[in-house]
């Protein structure tokens, strides 16, 4: 579905990114990981075109990204970012909606409020629809984030560190909502996170960059038994296991 071939990506001389290649799967979850200023978040804010690649070639279902237009993209690629930072007057339902621009030609306002109806009820805040943004909680917000990416429908969702900042609960609640959608709409999702039992749990593949280098891009299980994570964080990390045998990095 998406293929990144030797990207890289500079500003004013200082390399951010450096010949970054992968390929990613359509109906596959992949989390991206690693330390502090590894250049994930530039990563995918080039795939959505936010940022300028430097070199190298991005495609998407065999087509380079630069190809196509503003309202195409939109139709394919949609972005979550990690937080807003504005303050928001409008109501989540006409918040959400905005998320249907690139379909404003082909779409009819029913078709419209049936999708925001479904994408409420999947996100599990109808009871918010005529609420204000202004005023929802952190949780409750990545919640409309989440929504407005669905109502986009578009086959790749980008995540960037969008359970930062949440209690335990919302923490969970958010990460199951991700993997229903990745599963039970076959929705490709690059997300970036630096809770790396997310990654390991809920990934296909995990990508792993440090100094803007893509390091591993490999399956979870080659990485649970953290050695690589004690090193690449210069931080010893220890397996734990709940009642049910599943394996925890603390």
């Amino acid at each position: 579905m998406l293929k990144i071939d030797q990207l890289t990506y500079s500003i004013e001389g200082k390399s951010i990114l450096s010949k970054v290649s992968a390929e990613l799967e359509k109906g596959k979850l992949y989390t991206i990981v690693g330390p502090n200023g590894a250049g994930k978040t530039s990563l995918l804010k080039i795939l959505c075109r936010l940022n300028p690649m430097s070199s190298g070639e991005i495609l998407l279902d065999g087509r380079a990204l630069s190809d196509f237009s503003q309202i195409e993209l939109a139709r394919q690629i949609s972005y979550v970012p990690q937080r807003i930072t504005e303050s928001i007057q409008f109501t989540v339902s006409e918040f959400i909606l905005q998320a249907r621009f690139a379909w404003s030609e082909s779409s009819s306002q029913k078709n419209d409020q049936d999708i925001l109806a479904r994408v409420l009820d999947q996100c599990q805040i109808s009871h918010l629809a005529q609420q204000s943004m202004s005023t929802l909680s952190g949780g409750e917000s990545q919640r409309c984030l989440l929504a407005a990416a669905l109502c986009q429908e578009t086959p790749l969702i980008l995540l960037d560190e969008v359970t930062a900042g949440l209690d335990p609960g919302h923490h969970d609640s958010i990460c199951e909502l991700i993997s229903k959608i990745n599963q039970d709409e076959q929705k490709t999702i690059l997300w970036v996170t630096h809770d790396l039992n997310t990654a390991l749990h809920y990934s296909d593949k995990i990508l792993v960059m440090k100094d803007g280098e893509l390091k591993r891009f490999c399956s979870p299980k080659e990485l649970s038994d953290g050695q690589y994570f004690s090193e690449l964080y210069s931080k010893k990390f220890n397996v734990l296991k709940d009642e049910h045998g599943k394996q925890f990095l603390v």
